[in-house]
């Protein structure tokens, strides 16, 4: 073990468990463990390949799980006569060339402790999480793209578990539990979808090893139900677990694939996997008074989708993911992220920090587990997710001082709602909305009843046609409250410089307008479907995520 690992483990080994210990995002740390043993290769095979070319042609483990990919890839594809891997037709499809590119390879973004796991896995100190993202360079354009494989190791059972209250940054190939795959596979532009501003779909998927291969292992609580009164016998005996959110579902009833789609992603029917094998009849006669995140059989099935992949994926994540990793040095502004963890990570740092607590002073810890995009009571300010006083589950979700619940761009009845302003619409609040229909099938999910809301004096209002989830009032820089000074792109100039082939950092820099955008930082999240993007402050701005190239999967050059 090299000199560098040696240091960080010292550091944290001598030093009391703070929220710094829970994870790793310096991007100079990150690119020296990187050197020194930690990089995405080394999980596969000998770590020294350079790039995706040498990785696929030379080493079998990477090529199986690459190639289980690119077989989806190849079913969406002709699903659908529309989708391209360029930006000539309507549907883009992620360019499976980019898994064996010379010019392509992973960047390790994030180290994440996750002792809190233990509580899925009583036989383990929980699991130590390394992030990559595929990256690219090529002439001279460097980014990189909507996908990360996520690489878990079991924490070894000890007798406390108290080493692992410290980040462990020398993980072993024998603890590897799985590879976890997160990945942005199609996306339409908001001109073809312009009552959502966009569509998108992401797979989700899990690799287990085996021998010197891969395969496609089960994904956790997201459901492929056979037996139906089988599941259900074993759910009504395991309900305790479920209120926790410790629930962990015997292998029989899960699914290997998943798909989740997003915008609007909390309120698809699609990515609410058990809505397609239970109903609200099933729970009738249940006696909800000993329960504490459930108190009707509506907010038991979220409780069950909250806790499947694709209902957490779409959890008050960003673009689809929830720890993005911090941009580095050479990421052009026009690319970069300012806040690159989601709502949900930033909220649940407490809960895992008192957990890693606990261990430490030998206490019991805190199993329990909120909701994804809901950590606590205390979590009302702007965006947040509340009650629409329609179901005593959701009670205690209020909205702070000076905001109200509302169901903007949600099913009709929906009980929980988006805490905003109580009358006319701040920077970066929504401003053309409607009643959300939801189907079986993502592509016939609508907006309905549609109507303007009044942003407030000096606003306008950014529609959804041109890309804006929601719409979003901006106006001049002014100085307004709670907004900083950011751009927007000019749509037709835009979209003409990147059909010329023109570096879409050019294009950007050359097509935008100034605009007053929300404010925003790790600590004052955007509302869902806004990413906080880098501005000429200290704080970043909301804008809709596919306006950075590095969360979407097309105008990039070809690999």
């Amino acid at each position: 073990m090299k000199a560098t690992i040696l240091l960080l483990i010292f550091t944290l080994m001598t030093t009391s468990v703070t929220a710094n210990e829970l994870f790793i995002d310096s991007p100079e740390t990150l690119i020296n463990l990187e050197k020194e043993g930690l990089s995405f290769p080394k999980w596969l095979c000998d770590g020294s390949h350079a790039n995706n070319k040498e990785l696929y042609e030379k080493c079998l483990a990477y090529r199986s799980i690459v190639d289980s990919i690119t077989a989806d890839l190849d079913r969406i594809k002709d699903s659908d006569q529309s989708l391209s891997v360029t930006m000539a037709k309507s549907h883009r499809l992620f360019n499976k060339k980019w898994f064996y590119s010379k010019d392509a390879f992973y960047e390790l973004v994030g180290i994440v402790n996750r002792l809190d796991r233990l509580s899925f896995a009583k036989n383990t100190c929980g699991e130590t999480r390394l992030i990559y993202r595929l990256a690219y360079k090529k002439n001279n354009i460097q980014s990189r793209l909507p996908l990360t494989f996520n690489v878990v190791f079991w924490n070894e059972k000890v007798a406390d578990c108290k080493k692992f209250t410290q980040l462990l940054s020398q993980p072993k190939v024998s603890d590897l539990k799985s590879i976890e795959l997160n990945m942005q596979s199609v996306r339409w532009p908001s001109t073809i979808r312009p009552d959502m501003a966009g569509y998108a779909e992401y797979l989700l998927r899990v690799f287990i090893k085996s021998g010197n291969r891969f395969e496609l292992g089960h994904l956790e609580n997201t459901p492929d139900i056979r037996d139906k009164k089988q599941f259900l016998d074993w759910l009504r005996s395991n309900l305790h677990d479920l209120d926790h959110g410790n629930l962990k579902i015997p292998n029989q009833f899960l699914a290997k694939k998943i798909t989740s789609v997003a915008l609007h992603g909390k309120t698809r029917a699609y990515n609410k996997p058990f809505d397609r094998y239970l109903t609200e009849a099933d729970f009738h006669d249940i006696d909800f008074k000993e329960f504490r995140t459930f108190k009707t059989p509506f907010a038991l099935k979220r409780r069950l989708n909250d806790l499947s992949c694709s209902g957490c994926h779409q959890g008050k994540s960003v673009a689809g993911f929830h720890f993005l990793g911090k941009d580095r040095q050479q990421t052009s502004p026009a690319n970069a992220i300012v806040s690159s963890q989601s709502s949900h990570f930033n909220k649940d740092q407490d809960r895992r920090l008192n957990f890693l607590r606990a261990i430490k002073n030998s206490k019991s810890p805190n199993h329990f587990r909120p909701f994804s995009d809901r950590a606590s009571a205390e979590d009302n300010g702007y965006g947040a997710h509340c009650s629409m006083g329609t179901d005593d589950s959701f009670e205690a979700w209020s909205c702070a001082q000076g905001l109200s619940c509302q169901a903007y761009d949600l099913p009709a009845g929906a009980p929980v709602g988006v805490c905003y302003e109580q009358e006319r619409m701040g920077v970066g609040s929504p401003c053309e909305v409607g009643t959300y229909k939801t189907h079986s099938n993502p592509h016939r999910d609508r907006l309905i009843d549609k109507q303007k809301l009044s942003c407030d004096d000096g606003l306008h209002c950014e529609v959804p046609r041109v890309g804006f989830p929601g719409g979003m009032c901006s106006g001049r820089c002014l100085g307004q409250e709670n907004s900083s000074c950011g751009s927007i792109a000019i749509l037709y100039g835009f979209n003409k410089c990147l059909s010329q082939n023109k570096p879409f950092d050019y294009c950007l820099e050359n097509n935008v307008r100034p605009a007053a955008l929300r404010s925003c930082d790790n600590h004052n999240s955007c509302r869902d479907d806004y990413i906080c993007a880098k501005a000429n402050g200290p704080k970043g701005v909301c804008i809709p995520p596919y306006f950075l190239f590095q969360l979407r999967l097309d105008g990039h050059p070809p690999p």
